[in-house]
């Protein structure tokens, strides 16, 4: 059985251009956006969220200071 840390966000996908912040079932449409922005040059990164409190804004902000853009 595997356990999911409460309040701890899951990077799905590494990107450098743009950070997409998602959670459910738009975690998937986040991924598929990434995949077809990826064929146009742009790196999404994609957080999967998993809670919404307490946010886990350490794994938000550092993503965000690397890309210094974000879409939720």
């Amino acid at each position: 059985m595997h356990s999911i840390p409460f309040g701890k966000a899951d990077v799905k996908r590494v990107g450098q251009n743009v950070t997409a912040i998602a959670t459910l079932v738009m975690t998937h449409c986040a991924l598929a956006a990434a995949n077809d922005l990826d064929n146009q040059g742009i790196e999404v990164e994609v957080i999967d969220l998993r809670t919404f409190a307490p946010p886990d804004m350490d794994t938000i902000s550092t993503s965000i200071r690397k890309t210094h853009k974000v879409v939720i």
